[in-house]
């Protein structure tokens, strides 16, 4: 990291916010010997400190200092090595938090909006449709499926379809695709390293049927947004979890193929990675060897 990025990541605002006015001059202090020796601020929302290669030594905060009183001499005498810091990091790793739709399986709104095609008189855009039809309600438990099917009926004219109900469910579930042998292998993985799988969906109840996937997911560690009310990327949501777990943000991997989902789970603590197909398992070994080899 060259000076002018040293520069850019001490300069921003994140960290002053914490300090009050009348103390700025001496943060900023402690910023100028801090930069000085080559040092860098992690944000809160930034990827887990393991990630980064090249530091060498990591000074852990637990939030709540006074960052007026931190001096070099104390960080000094506080930093540990990157090796001992990744046996302390993985040392409190207990899950991996999947997301189903997109991860676990593909979705596809595509045979809903054939079908909502078919059973209207006027053609109409997907882009129009994908305004139109809205799956929030329904996913926070909110409505019951009948009335999620009705509100698609009215909002898009197609209120004299004999069926609706049966048949928007059948083009839900022809909207699943089969899941990823890479993360059932995955959850194998991990679960021979000692680690716990769960499931963290914005959910339409009509999809939940037992799959072998759930197989090894035991049904207290299963949270869906229908159950708690909450969507990510809501930060009610992933607090929800850690509350039914009774754990700390730092103990979960948290891979979800929506970074607006992936970030927020960051700023609550968890470790995220952002879903790749191609990466996934190369990304989870970086992070936990033996997961993705």
């Amino acid at each position: 990291m060259d000076r002018e990025e040293r520069r850019l990541l001490w300069r921003g605002t994140f960290a002053q916010e914490k300090v009050d006015t009348g103390k700025r001059a001496e943060f900023e202090d402690v910023l100028r010997q801090m930069y000085l020796t080559g040092s860098h601020w992690m944000k809160p929302d930034a990827p887990d400190p393991i990630r980064f290669k090249e530091v060498e030594y990591i000074v852990e905060l637990d939030g709540d200092e006074d960052l007026t009183q931190i001096s070099v001499e104390t960080l000094l005498a506080q930093r540990v090595s990157r090796k001992e810091y990744e046996a302390r990091w993985r040392s409190r790793i207990e899950f991996v938090l999947w997301d189903v739709g997109g991860v676990i399986y593909d979705f596809d709104k595509g045979p809903l909006y054939s079908y909502i095609k078919q059973a209207r008189k006027d053609p109409i855009e997907d882009s129009d449709l994908a305004k139109l039809v809205d799956f929030k309600a329904y996913m926070r438990g909110v409505i019951s499926f009948e009335d999620f099917c009705a509100d698609i009926a009215a909002k898009t004219a197609i209120e004299g379809a004999s069926g609706l109900v049966e048949k928007v469910a059948a083009a839900l579930r022809a909207g699943k695709r089969q899941p990823r042998e890479l993360v059932a292998s995955l959850m194998r993985r991990a679960e021979a390293a000692g680690l716990t799988s769960c499931v963290l969906s914005n959910a339409l109840p009509v999809l939940l049927e037992e799959e072998p996937y759930l197989a090894s997911i035991e049904p207290k560690n299963r949270f869906y947004s229908f159950d708690s009310g909450y969507l990510k990327p809501e930060p009610e949501s992933y607090t929800y979890v850690l509350d039914s777990l009774g754990c700390s943000p730092r103990s979960i991997i948290f891979v979800d193929d929506k970074l607006r989902n992936v970030e927020a789970a960051q700023m609550i603590g968890m470790t995220g990675i952002h879903f790749n197909e191609a990466t996934l398992a190369q990304e989870m070994s970086d992070l936990y060897p033996g997961l993705g080899g």
